[in-house]
């Protein structure tokens, strides 16, 4: 008996200290994203940023997809993504980078289906790689941009190209018909990290099913 009701309060502490946190926080964790050896005396504010508790218990593919979105901006389509908490060495960390913290992998890839117009029954296919980081919330992958109109204005077929600038891309058309399909709808997404054989894939089983409805997007250059 003596043993026992000690136990129990620890356990009400407990509880009541999660409860408390998560009433205090609005259900926010706050994490250190500054660089790893920086002295704790040094550290500033902008070195933290706060993380959905959310993501400590969704899998990794609803955690990309809780919040995918498609905007279009001045002849860009925007790709919206999910920052994935990933499970390593017994802990949890970043898929990507955020700030001075290097994550599991440094690249994303997003493959796109054409639907309406196909090639030798072959669908159309759009590979959009691009940095994946994470730099003003940790809860999401920076925007990736893919640059429609310039695509839309090249004559169709099968071809690779690079775009420079602030949101640098690399872009890989395959079984392009003599006609731009108008509809994207996205297949497969990967995180990996250059020159390594490890990766993320998450291909359209289970992006269905961490969300019903698969992201897509129209787009004719009267966009």
């Amino acid at each position: 008996m003596k043993r026992i009701i000690p136990a129990l309060l620890f356990c009400s502490a407990v509880v009541c200290g999660l409860w408390l946190s998560e009433r205090s926080w609005d259900g926010q964790l706050f994490v250190y994203i500054g660089e790893p050896r920086s002295p704790a005396a040094v550290r500033s504010l902008k070195d933290y940023s706060n993380l959905d508790r959310k993501a400590l218990y969704r899998s990794a593919p609803s955690q990309i997809m809780a919040e995918a979105a498609v905007i279009k901006r001045e002849g860009f389509v925007g790709v919206k993504l999910g920052h994935p908490l990933l499970t390593r060495d017994g802990g949890r960390t970043f898929g990507c980078q955020v700030q001075d913290r290097t994550g599991v992998f440094d690249r994303i890839e997003l493959t796109f289906i054409g639907t309406g117009v196909s090639e030798g029954g072959e669908p159309a296919r759009m590979v959009v790689s691009a940095p994946c980081h994470s730099v003003k919330d940790v809860n999401r992958l920076d925007t990736v941009w893919i640059p429609m109109k310039t695509l839309m204005d090249l004559t169709p077929k099968e071809q690779e190209m690079d775009f420079y600038g602030d949101n640098p891309v690399q872009v890989k058309l395959e079984a392009i018909p003599d006609q731009w399909p108008q509809n994207w709808v996205l297949w497969n997404v990967r995180l990996y990290r250059e020159g390594a054989t490890d990766s993320l894939t998450l291909d359209a089983p289970i992006l269905k099913a961490a969300r019903p409805t698969l992201l897509s997007f129209d787009w004719s250059n009267a966009d």
